[in-house]
């Protein structure tokens, strides 16, 4: 209150925000975790809107897909060279997960094998706003159960040989 003299008062209005404060940094430590994992995660994770466009990628995808952060970044997804994926992703924006695994060729041509696991992402009021695909390259692998099915036959041939001799 002011008066022709000058102030008579003061008059002023303290809340706790103790709990509020405590909020904020456990959900800023959480978004911290989420934002770690998803970025040193061994596989490549992608996340894209109901339009098909890339809104998140972490640099594991980058290198399964041989295509750089800035040029995935807003991209439509029938920009990539193999259009294998995206049957996974609209089914996810379906609310329906789905997988693939099979042949995959990245976008300068090298030729992968890869397995994709697709789930939608819901808002809030669990209403599909998205899709999520988690990329492993299995490469290595398929080319390692090709070898020992090779090697598996070459033994059925080695054997059935030593039993006609024998």
């Amino acid at each position: 209150h002011i008066d022709v003299n000058g102030p008579v008062g003061a008059f002023g209005i303290y809340r706790d925000i103790t709990g509020e404060k405590r909020r904020e940094a456990e959900l800023r430590a959480s978004e911290e975790r989420y934002r770690a994992l998803f970025d040193q995660s061994p596989v490549g994770v992608l996340l894209c809107d109901r339009g098909l466009r890339i809104t998140h990628c972490n640099e594991s995808l980058t290198r399964i897909v041989d295509a750089p952060y800035e040029e995935l970044i807003g991209a439509h997804l029938v920009r990539l060279r193999d259009r294998r994926l995206i049957p996974g992703l609209r089914d996810a924006l379906r609310g329906k997960p789905a997988y693939y695994r099979g042949p995959f060729r990245s976008r300068s041509g090298r030729q992968r094998h890869v397995s994709i696991q697709y789930a939608p992402l819901r808002d809030d009021l669990g209403d599909v706003i998205g899709g999520m695909g988690v990329f492993e390259d299995i490469s290595d692998r398929v080319t390692a159960e090709q070898q020992l099915h090779a090697q598996a036959a070459e033994m059925d041939r080695v054997n059935a040989a030593l039993r006609e001799q024998t």
